[in-house]
Formats: structure tokens, sequence, C-alpha cells
């Protein structure tokens, strides 16, 4: 990756539709842009900047019209790259996008941008930092209003103020602590132990606070992978279509209809699931080998999910394999989901393991979408152990941010217990600035090239 370079891509989805943005950043976009364009009043005035101007692309060498296109213009620094910036919109065709594309990459010094380039060279040109460009992928993924929020505050820089407040108050310290190491031989008491503990005993507050958010977080990131399970013919392919509200999955009276898991995203009261249909489990032998294979799919995806619906049949008496499936996934999240409300009920619910009761409950019909409303209500509470969303403003939802942020605040520890040691100086300052660059890390400050490549491979190659 040159960041010399002229990079050109298709910044919207490659199909028919109305309109196709093609994106062009770097010193030869307005060279590029003036050679390929012809204003529609057939002017060569060069192009204004920030401003529409309507045209048509041509091929330079037979003057053959591509398309009608509007162009805008964004020169350096004042744009998303804060490079020299070409956008293109067109008609949005597989060949039209091509044949424009194909025209700009065959010009001397231009070449198909990488994965996330864009937004790259806007981060390593200080226009974003690195929890923005996070932000900026999470706004592009995101699949419910609340994820939306989240991605839309880190963009607007929340979190990164955050980081920076806590950043220039630890600097504080350091500046204290190092002014120590310039005097030791001074008999004055350059700083205050109690005072400078209590500083670092904000600070340890602050980051703390901060990592209480990473679980809530996450889950509006990326969801909650939720199982359906239970024995064949209790409802599950039922549920899965009642919630989703349409047929996604086949439906019969016959035990065994479903062989594979299915999977589908849904929004629960804001909270976006990742919810899977499953194979019924029993517990003798599966004769048939395909039904087998399902059955260990089902297995293998109920161990991984985040949160179980156990689906119990309210028309037939509590069963051996019934209880074998509770007993094999009792220790996950669950709720029991008592289905077929519409027939005469034949479960004794007295009679189940008190185990079993200790979970939540609620009582539906899949086939008449009665009781969803409810069953909804308590995934919402089961799955963040409380009423209300979003507790904190300003949220981590990344592992990245976690894992620098517990660093810091061992870094801030250390020099803590240093300090009420009597340590010199110099070793509680050494502790401060493994804190310091740990948080640096986070808005990218410090951060490697590998890391950068991991983020910016989850973008496409338009952005």
């Amino acid at each position: 990756m040159n960041g010399q370079d002229t990079i050109a891509a298709l910044a919207t989805p490659v199909g028919i539709g109305g309109i196709g943005v093609i994106k062009i950043s770097g010193p030869l976009s307005r060279k590029v842009a003036e050679k390929i364009f012809r204003r529609k009043n057939r002017k060569t005035l060069p192009l204004n900047p920030y401003r529409l101007h309507l045209g048509e692309i041509i091929n330079p060498s037979s003057q053959e019209v591509i398309d009608e296109v509007l162009l805008a213009y964004m020169p350096a620094p004042a744009s998303y790259t804060r490079e020299d910036v070409v956008e293109i919109q067109c008609h949005s065709g597989f060949l039209v996008l091509e044949k424009i594309l194909e025209l700009i990459l065959s010009e001397e010094g231009v070449r198909l941008a990488e994965p996330g380039e864009f937004t790259r060279r806007a981060f390593l040109n200080g226009r974003i930092d690195l929890t923005q460009v996070e932000a900026i992928v999470d706004l592009v993924q995101a699949k419910t209003l609340p994820a939306l929020r989240q991605a839309t505050l880190q963009l607007g820089g929340q979190l990164t103020e955050k980081i920076q407040e806590i950043k220039k108050n630890l600097i504080t310290v350091i500046t204290q602590v190092e002014s120590a190491i310039d005097f030791p031989e001074e008999e004055i008491e350059v700083f205050d132990s109690n005072k400078l503990l209590e500083e670092l005993n904000k600070l340890s507050e602050a980051i703390n606070a901060l990592l209480l958010t990473y679980d809530e977080g996450k889950l509006f990131r990326e969801g909650i992978k939720t199982a359906i399970i239970g024995r064949p013919n209790v409802g599950k392919s039922s549920l899965l279509n009642a919630l989703l509200g349409e047929e996604r999955a086949i439906i019969s009276h016959l035990p065994g209809t479903t062989r594979d898991t299915i999977e589908e995203n849904i929004n629960i009261n804001g909270i976006p699931l990742k919810i899977i249909d499953t194979a019924g489990l029993r517990s003798y032998p599966v004769v048939d080998p395909i039904e087998a294979k399902g059955v260990q799919r089902t297995r293998i995806k109920a161990s991984e999910a985040d949160l179980v619906l156990f689906v119990l049949d309210q028309s037939s008496p509590f069963t051996e394999d019934d209880q074998a499936i509770f007993e094999e996934f009792q220790e996950k999240k669950m709720v029991v989901t008592l289905n077929k409300c519409d027939l005469t009920p034949q479960l004794d619910i007295s009679s189940l393991p008190q185990k079993l009761k200790d979970y939540p409950m609620v009582t539906i019909s899949a086939k008449y979408h009665s009781g969803l409303n409810e069953l909804k209500k308590v995934i919402h509470r089961v799955v963040i152990d409380r009423e209300g969303i979003f507790s904190s403003p300003i949220f981590i939802n990344r592992l990245r941010h976690k894992i620098n942020l517990e660093k810091s605040l061992a870094g801030i520890k250390e020099a803590a217990k240093s300090l009420e040691a009597g340590m010199p100086s110099e070793f509680i300052a050494l502790d401060l600035k493994v804190a310091l660059d740990a948080l640096g890390e986070i808005i990218g400050e410090t951060t490697s090239e590998e890391i950068l490549d991991q983020i910016f491979a989850e973008f496409c190659i338009g952005k």
C-alpha cells in the first residue's frame, strides 16, 4: 500500500439500481476526472470544488460516451481522506460501472484500492482516530437502532474524548513523578504521595467504568447467538417462523423434518439476535445418517450459543428426552418456552424438576403467534440482566479496547503499589508509561501495523 498512489474503487454494491458511485482519491484525481469527464454544456472550465457537475464520462481515445453522470471534486485537505477526492455518480448497472472503473484504472499512476484503503488514508492523514475507524464499520453493519446509536456516538468522538481525558490526567501524574527523578538529591518533597495516590485511584475508577460497559457494548455490536432446542416436533421451526414473521423453516407434524440448522438475524426490543433453528434432539440412536448429522450439528451450535430457547410441548407430558436435553444444556442462559398452549394441556408444570422451574418460563402458541411479545420481553431481560438499555452514553465494544484498558489499569495499580512501598520514582514512572502506551493504542497513537491490518480487513474495497 503506497499512500502516494491515486486509488479508485466502486463505493456502492454491484447490481442494478438507481445510482452507482465510484471514488477516486490521490494526487491524480482531478487530472483523471478532467480527462474523462465532459460537461453537459461542453465547456472546458476547471472543476469547481464541492459542487455537482452534470456531464458525461467519455473514452478520451474514441470520444465514445459511456454514461451521463454527476461528478463532485473535493480538494485536499477538506475531504474524507484529506487528499484530492473525486466522486462520480452514474447509473448503477454492472456494465456501466465496470466500463467507467476500467477507464479510470487505465490511467497511469492509478490503481484499484485495497479493502478499507480510503478510510485507512483518512486515519493515517489524521482525519479520524482508530476508534472512529471501528465506528464506521459498526455503522455500516448495525442491525438495530441501539447499535446504530452506539456507532454514531463513537464516530462522533465520545470514546476518544474520554480516553484523551484519562490520558491527560495520567500525563499530569507522570510529570510529577518524573520531576522527582530530576531532583533525586533534593531534601524537599517534590510531590505529595497521598495526593498522587488519590489521582491514581481516580484514574483506576475512570478506566473501570469503561471496562464495565464492554459486555453491553459487545452485545449490541455482535448480537446474541440464540439456539432453539428441544426434542422433535415440539414446534421449534414454528417458533422461528413466528419470531421472523415469515415462513422461513419448513414445518410438518412429522418428527425429524428439520435436518439442518437454519440461522437468521432478528431484532428483539433493540437487541440483535442470531437465532438458530435446530434439529430435534432425542435420547435413542438416530438411524437416518442425514438426520444424525443434523443432530450432531445441533449440539455444536447449541453449545456455542449465548442463549438457548428450550421448547417444551404443553400438549404432551414431560419426557426422558426433555430431561436429557435440559441436563445437557442447563448451564447455558436459558428461557423455557412452553409451546402449543392452543391445545389441551397435558404437561404438569408442578412436576417439572425444580432446577428447570428456576429458569424463566413463557407460555406461547407459535402456530397462532400468541405470547410472543412476552417471550421477547423475557429474552431481553435475560440477555441484559435488567430492564433498561444503554446505562452509559460511552461504550467499549471490542476485545482490543478491553485488553488495552486492562493493561492500562494494571500499570496504574502497579504504580500505586510501588508508591505505597516507597519505591524509587523510576519504577513508578515506568509502570505509568506502560499504562499511557496502552491508552494510546486504543485510539491508534501506538498501534502496530499488524493490528491496523486486522481492523481494516473488515472493510469493503470501496470504503
